[in-house]
């Protein structure tokens, strides 16, 4: 079987969504979505109800220019909480969730003045058992940890010196010492920076990885079943998405390269159809179109099966929205100001591995 989506429906964000994710937010089973919006400088959560369904939108005001977002227990209540990079200000926001639908109002922090928050990433990076947050900033170009109290609070911890622009942040243990290693991928140079953990808030760079051209989100996962870690990343100037396979030491080997649509912007991993094998959702904003490539194993990929989305696509989440055990995605539509439900229907279609 191979992944097969239809649209279900589409739902209203705020202006100019650019960026979600999918999670239980309000603990009752049911995953939900939290939606960034650029332009309006809030988030909207939508909470679902009934199998791939979605009602009872709520806003919260967040700081200005809102484009990423993350969710997890900063305060181990077991309960969701929400992390935002805003983009025109000095600040993210963290909002803290009391388990039902609503959030405490966000609570801003800054570290010196830095400016434009792009991307960020949570994980123990000291390993006393309390999330951190890493947040990468282009005024100046540089990586600012938060080290998180417990208790949904955060103070400010290392900065690590970028030589160029920053585009995204994303973490990993790329060489199985259990210490948490950072992945920092630049649209400006063309490359992803490895910078390796020590599990006390410092890090040493490794390498820089030139990629193809003006590369827009990176994303890691055992694409080979290898047991190693490895990395896809899109170009937006090559329309291509390519797979480095990592070598279980920081470094990466191998890449392979597939084409997919024009200026991808996004990307998200699953096992679309249930072989065992990680397939590739891509969304492509220069012709409004969602990019499925479907896992092969030994390190191949089928070619691309496209489909529609809104105008302007900006990013995409997964999860099991309709309760039928197959990964279903929505994709965010920046122009068209939705959100656009895919539901995998897992029919049988031909494609073609190159």
């Amino acid at each position: 079987e191979t992944g097969y989506f239809n649209l279900q429906d589409q739902y209203s964000t705020g202006k100019t969504p650019s960026f979600l994710i999918y999670a239980d937010l309000n603990n009752d089973k049911k995953k939900d979505m939290a939606i960034s919006n650029q332009d309006d400088n809030t988030i909207t959560l939508l909470y679902g109800y009934d199998k791939g369904k979605f009602h009872f939108p709520l806003t919260y005001s967040v700081g200005v220019a809102p484009v990423f977002i993350i969710s997890a227990d900063f305060n181990n209540d077991k309960k969701l909480d929400l992390a935002v990079a805003n983009s025109n200000d000095t600040t993210i926001s963290i909002l803290i969730g009391n388990g039902s639908n609503i959030f405490l109002p966000a609570t801003e922090y800054s570290a010196n003045d830095y400016y434009s928050a792009l991307s960020l990433a949570t994980a123990d990076f000291n390993m006393d058992s309390k999330l951190d947050l890493a947040v990468i900033y282009s005024y100046p170009s540089l990586i600012q940890l938060f080290l998180g109290n417990g208790n949904g609070t955060f103070q400010t911890g290392n900065k690590i010196d970028l030589d160029t622009l920053p585009t995204a942040i994303i973490v990993a243990d790329l060489n199985k010492d259990n210490k948490i290693d950072l992945i920092v991928l630049s649209q400006f140079s063309s490359s992803v920076s490895i910078y390796l953990g020590y599990g006390n808030t410092t890090f040493s760079k490794l390498i820089v990885i030139p990629v193809s051209r003006s590369p827009t989100a990176i994303v890691s996962a055992d694409f080979d079943n290898d047991n190693q870690v490895d990395l896809a990343v899109t170009s937006s100037a090559r329309n291509t998405v390519t797979i480095l396979f990592g070598n279980g030491n920081g470094t990466f080997s191998t890449q392979v390269n597939k084409t997919v649509g024009r200026y991808p912007i996004a990307l998200v991993t699953a096992d679309l159809d249930k072989d065992n094998l990680l397939d590739l959702i891509v969304v492509n904003r220069g012709d409004n179109s969602m990019s499925v490539l479907m896992g092969y194993g030994s390190r191949s990929f089928s070619n691309q099966t496209k489909y529609t989305t809104g105008l302007t696509p900006s990013a995409a989440a997964i999860g099991d929205l309709n309760n039928d055990n197959k990964i279903d995605v929505v994709v965010t539509n920046y122009q068209s100001e939705t959100v656009s439900v895919f539901l995998n229907t897992c029919e049988n279609i031909i494609t073609t591995s190159s």
